[in-house]
């Protein structure tokens, strides 16, 4: 009878390189064009009408889509247009924003 789960490595799990040099899970500039960063919260639903799910952001796939990673941990391939991240408002509640409306807005440099 065969395992199901594999167990880590001796020195541990780490991010692979690809044969080109550059590590998995995506550009952290292609990100940034987004205004995006590898953690942060978002959403999306599957369906027209379907429920929202909440996942988080971990790259940028050839594509463009971007790679996440919804509550349940499987790895999702989401176009930017089915996406809201999730933002702090005014007075500090949460609100969700869709990303093409977040991407297209300038953003201020943060300081220090």
């Amino acid at each position: 009878m065969r395992a199901l789960a594999r167990s880590p490595p001796r020195g541990g799990w780490s991010l692979r390189r690809r044969r080109d040099g550059q590590q998995r899970g995506g550009n952290s500039t292609a990100l940034a064009k987004l205004g995006l960063s590898a953690g942060d919260r978002v959403r999306f639903r599957r369906r027209d009408g379907g429920r929202w799910r909440e996942g988080v952001v971990s790259g940028i796939h050839k594509d463009g889509s971007v790679a996440l990673h919804d509550e349940d941990g499987r790895a999702r391939a989401i176009t930017s247009e089915r996406l809201e991240l999730r933002t702090t408002g005014p007075r500090g509640a949460t609100t969700w924003e869709p990303l093409p409306e977040h991407a297209a807005r300038p953003e201020q440099l943060r300081l220090l």
